[in-house]
């Protein structure tokens, strides 16, 4: 029976002062089994040196995107991002059509078949190439592939403009009829955080006493999407305490004794009860948003209560706003006060017909 082959390893050489690796899978041309001098005779450089080398080896030289993608997919668990199960679905589609092919293969008629078969859902294809596009970004910074290949992102579709009136929202709350969505409802109306963060929002991180829910994780990366302390009133405070007098997990949503990983499809069946087909849980947000605007807030301070950016406010919600660029247009017509009358039309002396 052979003995089990080892792994790669410092050794030193007679007569030699640098520490050299010592790999069985590679031969040199005198037959020996040692790579080149690590270049140093310091312990820490040549252990660096060791574990770059061991790296190198472990990534294949000419990588699948399949294996570029479980390379994301691993780096994205490593830093704990909430987006983990969303891409995991992405991937699934993404290595149908192209897991087998090598980044240099992606060629411009394979993304425009690609594009072409999911022409009809361009939201849904935008995400899917921004994650293509992204893994491919991600190997080339760690030197596993050389060049990324050219992937056009669709532009983004004209921003939605449905949200809830107020008797809407009514309407929905009474079409609820567990306590777990609408203890939902109500925190995604009063705060305008996403459902992501309301739905990792754990005890611990709500303040019944000073009146302040922290939408921040504990140890997960700080993302775009981010997610503010919001200040809540005392109706909200009353409303977690009779949750929490129930409360069986460590999450503020729960359902049978179980943290709510999603909330679609209860979500779904309610805005349906209500008459709304085209209400999601990020219509709350939305809703959120524009009854701010309604009221005359800046944009600052929409975009320091919902977690959303000031230029995100301005272009789509800010037309909620009744004094948006009132302002503006009433200096514009101030200074053109000239032409508040318009030129009267000359009128012509109208020939009478001589009679024959």
């Amino acid at each position: 029976m052979s003995r089990p082959r080892k792994g790669p390893r410092l050794e030193r050489l007679p007569g030699k002062e640098n520490w050299y690796i010592k790999d069985g899978t590679i031969r040199t041309t005198n037959g020996r089994s040692f790579l080149a001098s690590t270049g140093t005779t310091d312990d820490e450089a040549a252990q660096c040196a060791l574990a770059s080398y061991i790296a190198s080896k472990s990534v294949p030289r000419q990588p699948t995107i399949a294996k570029l993608l479980d390379m994301r997919m691993d780096d994205l668990k490593i830093n704990r991002a909430g987006r983990v199960k969303d891409t995991v679905y992405k991937h699934t589609m993404l290595n149908r059509h192209f897991g087998r092919l090598k980044p240099e293969q992606l060629t411009l008629p394979l993304i425009n078949a690609f594009r072409l078969e999911l022409s009809h859902v361009p939201a849904m294809l935008k995400s899917y190439l921004v994650e293509l596009k992204t893994t491919l970004q991600l190997a080339k910074k760690h030197n596993v592939v050389e060049k990324v290949p050219a992937i056009d992102i669709p532009q983004s579709g004209p921003p939605r403009d449905r949200y809830l009136t107020k008797e809407e929202a009514e309407r929905l709350w009474n079409a609820v009829q567990s306590a777990h969505l609408k203890l939902f409802i109500h925190l995604a109306l009063v705060t305008g955080a996403r459902k992501g963060a309301i739905l990792a929002l754990t005890w611990d991180r709500v303040d019944m006493i000073n009146g302040r829910l922290d939408f921040n994780e504990p140890g997960k990366a700080i993302t775009n999407k981010r997610r503010p302390q919001s200040p809540i009133t005392e109706e909200t405070v009353r409303l977690l305490q009779e949750a929490k007098e129930f409360a069986e997990t460590d999450h503020v949503i729960e359902y049978n004794g179980k943290r709510l990983q999603d909330i679609k499809k209860s979500f779904k069946r309610a805005a349906l009860k209500a008459g709304f087909s085209d209400v999601t849980a990020h219509t709350l947000k939305h809703t959120a948003i524009s009854w701010l605007a309604q009221e005359g807030f800046s944009p600052e301070k929409i975009s320091a209560l919902t977690a959303t950016s000031p230029e995100i406010v301005r272009r789509i919600y800010q037309k909620f706003s009744p004094e948006h660029l009132e302002e503006e247009a009433n200096c514009l017509s101030k200074m053109i006060s000239f032409s508040s009358q318009l030129v009267k039309p000359v009128q012509h002396p109208t020939i009478q017909e001589v009679p024959k």
